[in-house]
């Protein structure tokens, strides 16, 4: 047996004489009732909201040196309170959670999470960021740690 590819792609070569044995193999270890849910894995959990403006400064500067192609870090947080629920866009298919200590969770270009609302206990997975927006009007730089969503459920 032989395997090879690369990161968007990947295979086995193996003997055509043993498809059978492979089939075989499968049927006898697959279980019958496969969990449907889609599984997420994480690099980092942050603690608290108090500590997530801080390390999600140090992983926007980690995912901006790593390049095109290379995955980015995905941040897990539990137990986080909703304190604001908005769908904002042109579309309205954009849902912005804020919490304390202005903290963002956004997910875009989907319309769900309806059963998730105000004083909610959540806990997230996605990507974390520090959005940076110039108000041209106050000439001030405002910098707000967010995480864009890759799943979120409530506690």
């Amino acid at each position: 047996v032989e395997a090879q590819g690369h990161g968007q792609a990947h295979g086995l070569i193996f003997p055509l004489d043993r498809l059978d044995d492979l089939k075989e193999y499968i049927e006898e270890n697959m279980p019958d009732n496969l969990e449907t849910e889609q599984t997420f894995y994480y690099d980092i959990e942050l603690e608290n909201v108090e500590e997530a403006f801080m390390a999600l400064t140090d992983l926007t500067n980690i995912n901006y040196i790593t390049g095109n192609n290379f995955p980015e870090v995905v941040v897990r947080m539990d137990n986080v309170m909703i304190e604001e629920r908005a769908v904002i866009g042109k579309t309205k298919e954009t849902v912005k959670f804020k919490t304390s200590e202005d903290l963002v969770f956004i997910k875009v270009n989907e319309d769900w999470n309806k059963d998730i609302d105000t004083f909610d206990t959540v806990s997230v997975v996605g990507n974390g960021t520090i959005n940076e927006f110039y108000n041209f009007r106050t000439k001030e730089t405002t910098r707000t740690p967010q995480i864009i969503i890759m799943d979120i459920v409530k506690d």
